[in-house]
């Protein structure tokens, strides 16, 4: 006959091998709403040409979140691809882009895309826009599915191979876990350069050594700019050069910027009108660009951008260098 304390033993192990077994099923439920299920993390690095830098996270807003409805993949020098769903409302939300983007027509060609660049694109939603350089969008159904490639070096070729993936996989979403995603996120987003006043970039004795002459007041700015003035040696005519600075989502904002730029700069050259834009890299930077509009350069998702008209390129890369060394 078993004693009575035995089966006291053997109901609480009952108890905790069912505790436990109900916990693998929760943790390999499907959350049928979470972005980071429709593409895997394996597609991603195909597309960036290099691992994440940590698994993807679900965001809000460009804050790590929980329950957000963008899932986010980061590489190095906080490159990113970001695929954010809309469940219930995408096709208002893509009509709203029929003024920009390029449309298929549902009726006919149903499933194929005809990019900006008259690329044709072929997937299985039922209705894409393309937006701008940078921005995929594809609904299937209810559902928008949209693939921001602007913080990464991919085309809107591959964002619409990514958005493909997506949609087909909006009813059955991939098993993810992600329980320490946010968590390992917003200790990467700590690592992120310092928010600063944009006038510690660039002293006042380093922007009168790029210049060449003595500034005429103290350099006067916030986080975002810094203002500088000078006399050229030999005049009465004061110059002022402004150095802008994009603490986060900086490569975003220079990718979406320099592409409304060119095509800016392809209707004069259509003119018949000079237009030379400089694209690259640069020593210490992570992107680098300069065109009649100014100079502007990226590096660690920083933004660092001199407005010229043309004029004084040669002095705001100096700014622009200068300040890139102390991020």
């Amino acid at each position: 006959m078993r004693h009575p304390l035995h089966l006291v033993f053997l109901a609480a192990a009952c108890v905790i091998s069912l505790f436990f077994a109900t916990s693998t099923v929760q943790a390999q439920t499907v959350d049928p709403h979470n972005p980071c299920g429709l593409v895997s993390e394996a597609e991603i690095v195909a597309v960036l040409g290099e691992p994440l830098v940590g698994p993807a996270f679900r965001e809000n807003n460009g804050t790590p979140d929980a329950e957000g409805d963008t899932c986010r993949y980061e590489a190095s020098k906080y490159r990113s691809i970001a695929v954010t769903v809309n469940w219930e409302d995408g096709g208002l939300k893509l009509r709203l882009l029929g003024v920009v983007g390029s449309a298929i027509d549902q009726s006919a060609l149903k499933g194929v895309l005809t990019l900006s660049d008259n690329t044709e694109v072929t997937g299985g939603w039922d209705a894409a826009k393309d937006f701008l350089c940078c921005e995929f969008n594809a609904q299937k159904g209810k559902a928008l599915v949209v693939i921001d490639i602007s913080s990464s070096g991919a085309s809107l070729q591959q964002a619409a191979s990514l958005a493909d993936l997506a949609v087909k996989r909006l009813d059955a979403p991939l098993p993810t876990d992600n329980a320490n995603a946010v968590a390992l996120a917003v200790a990467r987003a700590k690592a992120r350069p310092v928010i600063v006043s944009a006038c510690t970039l660039v002293g006042r004795a380093e922007a009168e050594a790029i210049v060449g002459a003595p500034l005429t007041a103290e350099p006067a700015g916030d986080d975002s700019s810094c203002r500088y003035a000078w006399k050229a040696t030999g005049t009465d005519y004061e110059q002022e050069l402004t150095l802008a600075v994009t603490w986060r989502g900086g490569l975003s904002e220079m990718r979406q910027t320099q592409a409304a730029i060119g095509n800016g700069l392809s209707f004069l050259t259509a003119q018949g009108l000079p237009a030379d834009q400089q694209q690259g890299t640069g020593t210490g930077l992570d992107e680098y660009a300069e065109s009649i509009v100014g100079v502007a350069a990226v590096h660690n998702d920083v933004l660092l951008s001199v407005e010229t008209g043309g004029i004084n390129n040669d002095l705001a890369k100096g700014f622009v260098l200068a300040a890139s060394k102390r991020l």
